[in-house]
């Protein structure tokens, strides 16, 4: 089951946590999460930082091929990002870090995205987030959201 992700805040700390699992047909779907904390703008841990200023930044990027292809051609600073696949897509996507693999390689596979399912990406630029299809089909895609500096 979706559960959308949903900011809280408390006493000058601010948590963002998001679960995102598409329903899918595998009945034991993992519950993906996304959680990044701060007090007063100070990571908490290895977590990233949830902005206490800034704006968003949006957009989408298309599918060109099997090639890598970066989130974001132009340089946005951000404290993350959050990816959601097309849910018309007809095919999975993966994200991750340049050099990405569209397998499951453990060092390069990066984190596959069936149609309609999202990933939170902890980054300091929207560039540095790449995509890679196995296949690919005209149409397939991702819209992606980030907390812009």
């Amino acid at each position: 089951m979706a559960v959308p992700a949903a900011p809280i805040e408390s006493g000058g700390s601010k948590l963002a946590f998001g679960t995102y699992d598409n329903g899918g047909s595998n009945a034991a779907a993992i519950e993906r999460a996304y959680h990044v904390a701060t007090v007063n703008g100070t990571v908490l841990g290895d977590r990233g930082v949830y902005p206490t200023s800034g704006s968003l930044a949006h957009g989408n990027r298309n599918a060109t091929g099997t090639a890598q292809l970066q989130l974001s051609g132009t340089s946005i600073p951000c404290q993350g990002v959050l990816v959601k696949a097309r849910a018309a897509n007809a095919n999975d996507v993966w994200v991750g870090k340049t050099g990405l693999t569209a397998d499951t390689t453990e060092s390069t596979g990066g984190w596959r995205l069936a149609p309609g399912e999202s990933v939170g990406v902890p980054c300091r630029d929207v560039n540095e987030v790449y995509l890679r299809w196995a296949t690919y089909t005209a149409g397939d895609g991702v819209e992606w959201i980030a907390s812009a500096d």
